[in-house]
């Protein structure tokens, strides 16, 4: 997976768990792997739109901006 952003710089998520010293279980060999449950297969391009904190007000803005 990697994002690319508006200005053609991009990141490229490790998706991987950092291991801690105060969890001993984040250092495990045999510790499953990252992995996002719910969702699809495949992969998705779209551009980032900004919410604010995701209220309904914010929801409503965007909307009036078409």
């Amino acid at each position: 997976m990697v994002m690319t952003y508006a200005d053609g710089s991009t990141f490229n998520p490790t998706l991987e768990e950092d291991v801690l010293a105060e969890d001993d279980t984040t250092g495990f060999e045999n510790r499953i792997p990252t992995f996002h449950g719910y969702s699809a297969s495949g992969a998705a391009e779209a551009e980032f739109v900004y919410v604010g904190r995701g209220q309904q007000a914010d929801f409503q803005r965007l909307v009036s901006f078409n």
